[in-house]
């Protein structure tokens, strides 16, 4: 490894390093001086793009893995991050595309998901499961395999999750002051309505008027919080942790009802 190997390593070691303590911005005004410094490094765009990323500038970030891959078009794990970027995004067609090529050069978790997660919408969840038994086996720890429930044991858990809540939260499901839909996956029609889109990815998604922000005899839709069945199943590992993840999706989006931020949240603290 020569002079300038070495310094590029050390930069993208840096980089990803402060990406992993979650500090978004630090990775990304590193990702631009490396730029600066290394424009012909490929890996250089993509780490900027899981900046921008993180900080959701999805578009921006969609764009510097394209310019990666046209870089370097035979590295599977770009052709992999960019199937998840345009995942997120909603663009399914491309999404699928550069997985598949991904997979033709090497067998990446990232991209298997991806293939996976477009399983599940399409409603075949054997081949769903499928692709998420080979992303596992490539990334054991990052990628396992859906925990799955038939829909009415899937109901009783939601039920248990319900019951975790604080008094209030309980109440507005229980007074039917907020209704709980159980959906296998988003709908596009919700993914759309926001810019950028919701990830598909979503686990759970609150939609109405928060209680703060209503006037005092104004029409306003139901407020209703949407749970994504199969993507909560791949947060889940049994039926405990299932649970566990309903009752804090759950908790979290009733939060937006009631117009708390998440310092409110962490203070009244869900067990």
């Amino acid at each position: 490894m020569d002079e300038t190997d070495g310094r590029i390593a050390e930069r993208i070691e840096a980089i990803e390093e402060k990406l992993d303590e979650g500090d978004a911005e630090e990775a990304l005004r590193l990702a631009d001086r490396s730029l600066r410094e290394f424009p012909d490094a490929p890996d250089f765009l993509a780490l900027r793009g899981d900046a921008l990323w993180a900080l959701g500038e999805v578009r921006a970030a969609c764009e510097d893995y394209e310019l990666a891959v046209e870089m370097l078009p035979d590295a599977a794990d770009l052709l992999a991050g960019l199937a998840r970027i345009r995942f997120s995004l909603g663009d399914f067609l491309g999404a699928r595309r550069r997985a598949e090529e991904a997979l033709k050069i090497e067998e990446r978790a990232e991209a298997l998901d991806v293939l996976s997660r477009l399983a599940d919408r399409a409603g075949r969840l054997k081949e769903a499961d499928r692709f998420a038994e080979r992303a596992g086996r490539a990334d054991p720890e990052g990628f396992p395999r859906p925990f799955r429930l038939p829909e009415k044991e899937f109901l009783r858990a939601v039920e248990e999750a319900i019951d975790r809540l604080p008094e209030r939260f309980q109440a507005a499901v229980r007074e039917k002051n907020v209704a709980i839909l159980v959906e296998p996956v988003p709908p596009e029609e919700i993914l759309l309505e926001e810019e950028p889109p919701f990830d598909p990815s979503i686990l759970g998604l609150y939609r109405g008027v928060p209680l703060p922000d209503r006037e005092t005899g104004s029409q306003r839709v139901p407020d209703t919080i949407h749970l994504f069945r199969h993507n909560i199943e791949r947060a889940a590992s049994d039926r405990g942790t299932l649970v566990e993840e309903i009752a804090i999706t759950v908790y979290h989006e009733l939060g937006h009802f009631f117009g708390l931020d998440e310092e409110d949240l962490e203070e009244l603290d869900l067990d």
